[in-house]
């Protein structure tokens, strides 16, 4: 991201476009982790067991 935004640094609108694309890459992944994780129990009492 700041390679990207090193060669457009004296564009503002380029870096704010910049600084978009990359915030939206992120929330893509982060929501693609999200997604793969196993799901958490339902019940909250239920606890996993020392062993």
């Amino acid at each position: 991201m700041l390679i990207d935004q090193h060669k457009v640094y004296d564009d503002e609108a380029a870096v704010i476009q910049t600084d978009r694309q990359a915030r939206t890459e992120l929330e893509t992944l982060f929501e693609a982790d999200l997604l793969e994780q196993p799901p958490k129990a339902l019940n909250p009492e239920e606890k996993s067991e020392p062993g």
